[in-house]
């Protein structure tokens, strides 16, 4: 009994300590756009109008796109209450996602490339939807003004697969394995202020509790492509009424 309630307490110190790893991360992550709007509104003098808006506009998505990820963190632990799953339109999920990072996409004048998406895969939809929204924030975060991000889908006899392709700076050879560890951020993350290292963590963590995958190959200086695995499994989702 003490062995077992020592066990207990530590899993429950390990979570305390994630959460406020995340939340710190968090306050970083929010107080970049926050800082960011109150600039442009002090030099928004003798600037046009429609202009200083779509800068304030663009820094509040941000804000938003923060602000979910905390929600959807936080909700974690009641995953097995608050998850549908059903048949998924990977078109349909995967246009929603550009839609919503469209503002990203225009601003940094990046291409997107859509093809072979006519596949369905079992999920829960809001779920999935998150975690498409951060791996693809994430590209067009390491995408360079001008690049190129490609998705697409795969099917093979054992999974069908999503790919988010990016023609960005890549990963080096010694930070792929790691690009999911809680808090890693690697040589690009350090060239970004912005970067906490919990996008991909959280987007996989919550991938497997779904049933999926994640995985990631990338060449330095050339492209990194994120995979989304989904088995065709008959049991795939067996494990998730036990959480």
């Amino acid at each position: 009994m003490y062995e077992q309630q020592r066990v207990e307490m530590e899993h429950i110190y390990e979570e305390k300590k994630e959460t406020l790893e995340f939340m710190t991360s968090w306050f970083h992550d929010i107080k970049t756009p926050i800082s960011v709007s109150r600039l442009v509104i002090e030099n928004k003098t003798g600037k046009d109008p429609a202009r200083v808006l779509d800068s304030l506009d663009e820094e509040l998505d941000k804000i938003e796109h923060h602000i979910e990820r905390a929600l959807y963190y936080a909700r974690i632990d009641d995953f097995s209450r608050d998850y549908l799953i059903h048949d998924i339109s990977l078109e349909s999920l995967v246009k929603q996602a550009v839609k919503n990072n469209a503002k990203t996409f225009i601003s940094k004048r990046i291409q997107i490339k859509l093809h072979d998406l006519e596949y369905e895969v079992m999920s829960d939809k809001k779920w999935l939807s998150f975690i498409l929204n951060q791996i693809l924030s994430n590209a067009l975060k390491y995408t360079e003004t001008e690049g190129t991000i490609e998705i697409y889908g795969l099917e093979t006899r054992e999974e069908k697969m999503l790919k988010i392709r990016d023609t960005g700076m890549g990963i080096p050879v010694e930070d792929v394995s790691r690009v999911f560890d809680k808090g890693f951020t690697g040589q690009n993350g350090r060239k970004y202020e912005k970067a906490t290292g919990m996008g991909l963590y959280l987007a996989r963590k919550l991938a497997r509790k779904l049933g999926h995958d994640i995985t990631v190959t990338s060449e330095y200086d050339s492209y990194t492509e994120v995979t989304l695995h989904f088995p065709k499994l008959n049991d795939s989702y067996a494990n998730l009424t036990n959480m």
